[in-house]
């Protein structure tokens, strides 16, 4: 074979040539152990739950074509807040939005849900005469709470359309959960 005359081929290759001051390692690295030790940031934890009004205040104001103030949407929260208390199980209904459009509502089924509820029993330990450390323990203790809560469907005509459960919150007022199954459900 006849050696090679001329300039040396470059590789044929469209990406930039990389600069002679990188270093590259000469191991690959020890990616078992990063992913081990490496710290994954916890998701935050809501400090209360949410609200079924402001969370379609929320919705309200997405499909808005310009954001509303909060004082406008008041009276819109309010009136849901009235007609979810009140509204039998299958009607519609329609609010009207500070910018006009109508909202349509629909309350499908009212049912119960048991949640957990926690509670606080104390529990007192004291010690023998000769001890000298008194100490008071308290103890949760897991218990069972049964709730109403309403499936209701939302739509914003042409716009969005939804599903959520309403559940009434042993402080007042409704709170935001997942709406049952449909195919679940009890027929009427």
């Amino acid at each position: 074979p006849t050696p090679h005359v001329g300039p040396i081929p470059t590789p044929a290759s469209l990406k930039p040539a990389r600069p002679a001051d990188l270093l590259v390692a000469a191991s690959a690295p020890d990616t078992y152990r990063q992913t081990r030790l490496a710290v994954r940031p916890l998701a935050p934890v809501p400090a209360s739950p949410r609200t079924v009004d402001a969370f379609l205040a929320e919705r309200a104001g997405l499909t808005a074509a310009q954001p509303f103030e909060d004082a406008a949407l008041d009276g819109f929260r309010s009136e849901f807040l009235r007609r979810v208390a009140v509204v039998d199980d299958g009607v519609g209904q329609s609010l009207t939005l500070p910018d006009g459009r109508e909202m349509t509502i629909l309350f499908e089924r009212t049912f119960q849900r048991e949640t957990a509820a926690a509670s606080v029993r104390p529990i007192v330990y004291t010690g023998a005469p000769s001890d000298r450390v008194i100490s008071f323990v308290s103890d949760v203790v897991p218990e069972t709470v049964t709730v109403n809560c309403r499936d209701v469907a939302y739509a914003f005509p042409g716009q969005e359309r939804g599903r959520f459960a309403a559940c009434e919150s042993p402080t007042g007022g409704w709170t935001l959960a997942r709406a049952s199954d449909p195919r679940s459900a009890p027929q009427v």
